[in-house]
């Protein structure tokens, strides 16, 4: 028998589970609270999930190098995956509860009439976030490890694509993120959440720091912290 612990072996198993439930809260919640207009909601908690999620999956690779050795390594290292692919499952989501229901609405004419009527900020959001979209489905697509043998070296240049991606999900989440404040999307009627955009810069600067510190060789041993919390537990 595998002594490997069944949690650890199942653990994506587990996240994809977590990810699902929570999708479908998501959409439950937001339509209960607004029956007439529930994908204006959902598409702002299903954003800011594929942006907390974006942010987590790239911040677990410089931690784990950076401070050593890691609690749960394993389980992070194995839930990196999941956690990306959830990502791009969410920005899907954010994105068709955007489009589906303006082509449902009226078709292409409505969806572009009003993707227009956003204005030149809105415009521009949208075309970031588009290109944000497919960067997305290219990693996730490409984050298996029978692509890794197939790409060889070109699999961690498409890999790092996500440096880019990273600033362009912020351009489009503040010029056209209802919670941002910046520039609201039409049809958003709730007070800007000036904690989200706090939260998910305050984010985007700790894993700019890590990385930073990660190039430069940088490591800190923080086993008797790990010491110290493992014995009052």
């Amino acid at each position: 028998m595998s002594r490997v612990p069944w949690h650890l072996r199942h653990f994506r198993a587990i996240l994809y589970a977590a990810f699902t439930v929570s999708a479908i809260g998501v959409a439950a919640v937001c339509g209960m609270d607004d029956p007439k207009t529930p994908w204006i909601g959902a598409r702002q908690l299903f954003g800011l999930w594929a942006l907390g999620l974006l942010l987590t999956s790239m911040l677990i690779g410089p931690l784990t190098s950076v401070f050593r050795p890691f609690p749960f390594l394993g389980h992070l290292i194995l839930g990196r995956r999941a956690v990306g692919i959830a990502c791009f499952a969410f920005a899907v989501l954010h994105a068709m509860s955007y489009t589906a229901t303006n082509l449902s609405l009226g078709g292409i004419p409505y969806f572009i009439s009003e993707a227009l009527a956003e204005g030149t900020l809105g415009v521009i959001s949208l075309v970031v976030g588009a290109v944000v979209l497919v960067a997305l489905g290219v990693l996730t697509a490409t984050s298996f490890d029978h692509m890794l043998v197939k790409l060889g070296r070109r699999w961690k240049t498409i890999q790092n694509a996500v440096y880019l991606i990273l600033p362009l999900a912020l351009i489009h989440a503040v010029l056209l993120g209802a919670d941002f404040g910046f520039h609201q999307a039409r049809g958003v009627t709730g007070e800007p959440d000036i904690g989200a955009l706090l939260g998910m810069f305050s984010l985007s600067a700790a894993w700019l720091a890590l990385f930073v510190l990660r190039r430069r060789g940088f490591r800190k041993d923080i086993s008797p912290i790990v010491a110290r919390f493992a014995k009052k537990a």
